[in-house]
């Protein structure tokens, strides 16, 4: 017999070899993409994303937010920070959803590790360093990286490749809420080599034209990015 529904996957795994789709099982939830006009499936524990390298934005379905998106060298990176909120470990800063709105989630790092959409992940101590070099090196990284507003006491960044790292702050293994506004902490995917229960973090401050290099314990909650597996 006839079926559409088959028909209609095919189609959109052929989207997905395009690398503008990722699409999910039979077992999700319905979501409307408005560029195609097709219903894709989303599984619960995955996410549907529709990629746009014409217009540098990325359409999670999980919760429909579009992130804008920059090429910097050989990557591909979300230019804003992680908004999606998981099943647990993850919060707004001091709970208020206006923080979440403008400087995204903070996310433990095993939350953090199952946080990106499909195809995109979060970025290796090697990705990082990549993105670094590309800014001029640790010692002048940071002003390169930092955003043009959103930093206090005058420490904007000049954003010149479109990353637009905001400071996010971090909550620290005790719930405690620091440095929002002073401070971006990022994770990386790396656990350090001395101690299992911490891993490695980018740090960005409103003081420094620097990049930090840092580590936290794994159950502090920090800044995500993601970035895109293959271009």
């Amino acid at each position: 017999m006839f079926s559409f529904k088959i028909v209609l996957k095919e189609l959109l795994c052929a989207l997905f070899l395009t690398g503008l789709v990722a699409c999910g099982g039979d077992n999700g939830v319905s979501q409307r993409d408005d560029s195609s006009g097709f219903d894709l499936e989303c599984p619960e524990e995955e996410a549907c994303v529709v990629y746009s390298p014409k217009d540098n934005t990325l359409k999670d379905f999980r919760d429909n937010r579009v992130y804008p998106t920059v090429k910097i060298g050989n990557q591909i990176w979300m230019a804003e920070n992680l908004s999606y909120k998981v099943k647990s470990n993850s919060w707004c800063y001091e709970d208020k959803s206006s923080n979440c709105d403008k400087y995204g989630r903070l996310y433990t790092w095993a939350a953090a590790a199952k946080s990106c959409p499909t195809n995109w992940r979060l970025p290796s101590d090697s990705d990082w360093s990549a993105l670094i070099e590309n800014a001029g090196g640790f010692s002048l990284g940071g002003e390169v990286l930092k955003s043009f507003t959103g930093w206090n006491e005058n420490g904007n960044g000049l954003d010149t490749l479109g990353f637009s790292a905001m400071p996010g702050g971090n909550r620290d293994n005790m719930g405690r809420y620091h440095l929002l506004g002073f401070y971006a902490f990022f994770w990386s995917s790396e656990t350090t080599n001395s101690d299992s229960t911490q891993a490695i973090v980018y740090r960005l401050s409103n003081e420094e034209s620097s990049v930090g290099l840092s580590r936290d314990y794994k159950e502090s909650a920090l800044s995500v990015r993601c970035m895109k597996d293959d271009i």
